[in-house]
């Protein structure tokens, strides 16, 4: 599967730029779901710089997470949108769970 992180000055309109472009998986079962991808083509900003560029300016790289984010997918049920809730997770066992904001994606063709 190919994850692209694009701009876009509204949620509908044309992308003006790119963040990451990466190969990764997927996995659905029932509401839970389960992502990651690994290398790619990425964008490198620095800490003044802006936050995206042309697609021919991302760099080769590799994601190396510590963990699969895991969480309940939600349908709208005109299956315009979805919402992502992550599972909170814990660190090491004497951590409190750290809980993840609520991420809604919206269907562009």
């Amino acid at each position: 599967m190919l994850i692209e992180q694009t701009v876009r000055q509204t949620k509908t309109g044309p992308t003006i730029g790119y963040m990451m472009i990466a190969d990764g998986w997927y996995k659905l079962d029932g509401s839970t779901f389960k992502y990651n991808y690994d290398y790619g083509l990425f964008y490198f900003g620095g800490e003044n710089s802006k936050l995206y560029v042309p697609k021919n300016e991302l760099r080769p790289g590799i994601a190396d997470f510590f963990r699969i984010p895991t969480g309940k997918l939600t349908f709208s049920t005109d299956r315009s949108r979805f919402q992502f809730q992550e599972d909170c997770f814990e660190v090491d066992p004497q951590s409190d769970c750290i809980s993840v904001t609520l991420i809604e994606y919206l269907r562009v063709n």
